[in-house]
């Protein structure tokens, strides 16, 4: 598997997890609301300005939080994937679909997974997300696969 195909995976998910949405919520509202009632406590200072430089941060917190925090994820996991996860990139993996089970072979060893044992298929624009009964998952590249 390729680190763009682990990256996609651990996004995807994070993307999913109720937890981190509402974490991510509840930052992107409180700290513009901090910004804004910290310039209110200085609105006598220096003539306003204090005023309007939080009332332009929180402005600015708010509609560029989600970037950040799609920036922050992503550098996250990249670092993750390169500490935790490089020998397993750029390994040659096969992937075997039979009958009644996935068949994936690597340089470390082989498994088969059930297919009974997938919660859900999910199609993303390059990508095929298997999410299995546990909270394991994989994503595929749907180039992998044949128009058959």
């Amino acid at each position: 598997m390729s680190e763009d195909e682990y990256l996609q995976y651990y996004l995807y998910t994070t993307s999913k997890n109720k937890l981190i949405q509402q974490k991510v919520l509840l930052r992107r509202i409180f700290t513009p609301v901090a910004f804004f009632i910290t310039g209110l406590l200085m609105i006598d200072a220096a003539n306003g300005s204090f005023f309007i430089f939080f009332l332009m941060l929180s402005i600015c917190t708010f509609v560029f939080y989600s970037h950040y925090t799609r920036w922050l994820y992503k550098r996250h996991y990249k670092r993750h994937i390169h500490k935790e996860l490089s020998k397993f990139i750029g390994q040659p993996t096969s992937i075997t679909l039979d009958g009644s089970s996935i068949f994936i072979q690597d340089k470390f060893g082989e498994s088969r997974i059930q297919l009974e044992a997938i919660e859900h298929l999910i199609e993303i624009p390059d990508y095929f997300v298997l999410r299995f009964h546990g909270g394991m998952g994989m994503a595929i590249k749907k180039i992998y696969f044949s128009q058959e």
